[in-house]
């Protein structure tokens, strides 16, 4: 059984929160912590409001490096030549969406959990769009 945590940009300082994700029936999203705190602290003081676009699920896998692997992370793969591009979700679980996404249709790579010693994460989508927009490896 994976952990199921979620990262989100925060409305504040614009800094990543992790945690549990909590949104609300007025639209409101945040990331509460209570690791720091402990399950008595209640939920108003260990919350944080994020930007619900940040918002990305821990894929439950480490990259060779022992990063946190999210939704939204750009990462490379290193034994497909280096391509990289961005980490998705889909009914079977989570893969490697090729750079060029939506323009051309996701590349036949395995779900990451097979491959997430080979995978680096070099960014993510919401702090380096940049890295999308590069015609070449990295």
């Amino acid at each position: 059984m994976r952990t199921v945590k979620f990262r989100g940009k925060s409305c504040l300082s614009n800094k990543w929160l992790y945690g549990d994700l909590i949104t609300y029936k007025s639209g409101e999203t945040a990331i509460a912590n209570f690791t720091n705190f402990g399950y008595e602290c209640s939920e108003m003081f260990c919350r944080e409001n994020v930007d619900p676009a940040t918002v990305g699920q821990f894929t439950g896998l480490t990259d060779r490096k022992g990063h946190s692997i999210h939704e939204g992370d750009i990462v490379k793969m290193l034994h497909f030549h280096g391509h990289y591009g961005v980490v998705q979700w889909n009914d079977e679980g989570y893969f490697f969406i090729n750079r060029d996404y939506p323009k051309t249709k996701e590349l036949d790579y395995p779900p990451l959990g097979d491959n997430s010693n080979c995978i680096e994460v070099i960014g993510n989508i919401h702090d380096n769009p940049d890295l999308l927009m590069k015609g070449g490896d990295q």
